[in-house]
């Protein structure tokens, strides 16, 4: 069965058909997918290069759920940190690889689910069969964190938000309550669904969401969290105000009035990241801003320079380590 066939086909297909749009241009594609998701690159990886992409989207309050596929095998990588959004990713037709770290990952096939919240996107890859078809969730971040308060009085941990999920098989809850939704969006007006309507499904499948990842993770959201310190806040913001000048942790230190070993054991465990490394992941962050927003005038010495770096070896190979190419490459593509 083609891939054309099977889209009108199915149980989605009374909702999604009317906004169903076929490209083969990869810019256009990318300008809709960075648009539903978030900034990320993408290749092929078999023989066909040109993408035969059926994309469609339905806007459930803040939530976007979105019918995806690329119609040529691909891998999905370099996800943006700046979007911060929990992507829930069902796999409907086919089947979809995973990365959970460097050395492990998670194959997701009919009806099994793959959750990430893309704030921390490190190490992350998704690697598409050429029949693969997605039934995706884009959820903005502080959508979840404002249930999470309203419901239990208190953000989730930190531990949840970095944790990759994997909801498994037709029969769990997780697909019984997508069919819900399929059947409530039938007999709902569309302008209903930015509205009341759209609220109320938000909030069911937001605490589905929220609930599944902590069983998952075996955290229990009834328990208060260990608030950060003033202290911490402040450490990140004079991070980000000086990362340029490259300050140490004792400059740091001095600067929000703390000891040394007080900022170290308390920042690593609040942040899960230490504070020379917390420093390093800034400084690339504003670099790869910065080339990717570079004018013609603009090279890769002196947006390096201008955040820090002195070593330009040292700082391209932390950079392709990060995000897959060198930084020379990013700035000829912007």
């Amino acid at each position: 069965m083609s891939i054309k066939h099977y889209l009108e086909q199915g149980i989605e297909n009374s909702l999604f058909q009317k906004q169903m749009s076929f490209e083969n241009d990869w810019g256009l594609i990318q300008n809709w997918s960075d648009q539903v998701y978030l900034p990320f690159q993408v290749r092929p990886t078999g023989e066909i290069h040109d993408p035969t992409a059926y994309m469609s989207r339905i806007n459930i309050g803040q939530f976007i759920l979105t019918r995806f596929t690329y119609g040529i095998p691909v891998e999905i990588y370099n996800f943006s940190e700046n979007c911060s959004r929990v992507l829930l990713l069902t796999t409907i037709h086919g089947h979809a690889r995973h990365a959970i770290d460097k050395s492990r990952s998670v194959v997701t096939s009919l009806n099994q689910s793959y959750l990430m919240d893309s704030s921390y996107p490190d190490d992350y890859a998704f690697l598409c069969s050429e029949d693969n078809i997605q039934l995706n969730l884009s959820i903005p971040k502080k959508t979840l964190q404002e249930l999470t308060i309203a419901n239990f009085g208190h953000d989730a941990p930190l531990s949840l938000w970095q944790a990759r999920s994997y909801f498994d098989g037709s029969n769990a809850c997780w697909m019984a309550l997508l069919h819900y939704v399929y059947q409530t969006i039938k007999e709902i007006p569309a302008q209903a669904l930015e509205r009341k309507a759209g609220q109320h499904l938000e909030q069911m499948i937001g605490l589905h969401i929220i609930n599944a990842w902590a069983r998952h993770e075996k955290i229990d959201l009834s328990q208060p969290i260990d608030i950060a310190p003033y202290y911490i806040k402040r450490a990140m913001e004079y991070i980000h105000a000086n990362y340029q000048y490259s300050p140490t942790i004792v400059e740091i230190a001095q600067a929000v009035g703390v000891s040394i070993r007080t900022l170290s054991a308390t920042f690593k465990r609040h942040q899960q990241m230490t504070v020379g490394q917390m420093l390093r992941k800034v400084r690339l962050e504003q670099v790869r801003e910065r080339l990717l927003t570079a004018d013609a005038a603009s090279n890769v010495m002196d947006i390096a320079h201008a955040c820090g770096y002195i070593n330009l070896g040292d700082f391209a190979r932390q950079y392709k380590q990060k995000y897959g190419e060198l930084p020379s490459t990013t700035i000829k593509r912007n």
